[in-house]
């Protein structure tokens, strides 16, 4: 039951997910990627930094090197996330990240020689077909190839997240995570972009979908998916996030005239497939799923 209600978080911080996708995806038309990162990494500090203050929620010095390399992996899994749909669409864009429980597996696998059940392995290789059929894979050489490097980064980058995430659970509340990670990512973006000088003079629509990503897209997402992984393995967690580029993929179809193929509608069906296997076998073989940090 504890997994399974994971399961449902993670399915519904996806599905919120894959519609701010949308939603950044026409606010890059008058804001540059890096500043609508920056804006997520603010906004979530602001968000979760009272509630730590007010429960006096401090990390030991021992959990302090996982709170950077968390905020860094959040930092850089925003950035290359909207920089892949930005550069490459929102459909490939944003299912080209979620090959990150196959290198969760992978490590259980092969690097700490942990056993992973066939389940897992079914079902995460559904879920890179589908991906492959949503992304369009056989059209490489028509992709833009920043945009897919930068969809391969915002992959690897997803996996550290799901695993130091995970790893943080034993120390720290969901909202003590989110703080301190937000922080340190809001820490690098200021550097990098300063605040006094983000646009002012945007449309009044750019101003809502700003406030949507922020919202529907940040906050209330990332609260249930980091609840999720204190309940659930980071591999299960990983491919219940695969829901994400179906909501994306469909409402682009359905807004931003981005067409759905046959293809797609059948990698859809194999996501959803490899959903629907987890859901049902959650619960079994949980301590081989669960990765090292």
């Amino acid at each position: 039951m504890r997994i399974r209600t994971g399961i449902m978080l993670a399915l519904i911080a996806a599905t919120l997910w894959g519609v701010a996708g949308v939603l950044a995806a026409a606010v890059f038309a008058e804001i540059p990627v890096a500043r609508v990162a920056e804006v997520r990494a603010l906004a979530g500090t602001l968000a979760f930094v009272p509630y730590v203050l007010w429960k006096r929620e401090f990390p030991s010095r021992r959990t302090w090197p996982y709170v950077v390399a968390f905020g860094v992996s959040l930092a850089t899994v925003t950035y290359t996330f909207y920089l892949a749909i930005d550069l490459i669409g929102v459909g490939p864009g944003a299912t080209i990240q979620f090959i990150a429980p196959v290198y969760l597996l992978a490590w259980n696998r092969w690097i700490r020689g942990d056993p992973v059940p066939a389940v897992a392995w079914s079902a995460a290789g559904a879920a890179i077909v589908g991906v492959g059929l949503v992304a369009r894979a056989w059209e490489g050489a028509a992709l833009n190839l920043p945009g897919l490097a930068a969809g391969l980064i915002s992959s690897v980058a997803f996996a550290f997240y799901l695993a130091l995430a995970e790893r943080l659970s034993k120390d720290l509340s969901s909202p003590g995570i989110m703080a301190y990670g937000f922080g340190v990512a809001a820490v690098i973006w200021v550097v990098a972009v300063p605040i006094w000088s983000f646009p002012t003079n945007l449309s009044t629509i750019a101003w809502w979908q700003l406030g949507a990503v922020v919202i529907v897209g940040t906050i209330v997402p990332f609260a249930l998916e980091i609840k999720a992984l204190g309940l659930a393995p980071a591999p299960l967690i990983g491919l219940t996030a695969t829901w994400e580029p179906l909501v994306a993929t469909v409402l682009a179809w359905g807004f931003l005239a981005q067409k759905l193929t046959i293809g797609q509608i059948v990698g859809a069906v194999m996501i959803l497939g490899a959903i629907s296997l987890i859901q049902r076998n959650a619960g079994e073989h949980q301590p081989e799923l669960i990765p090292a940090a």
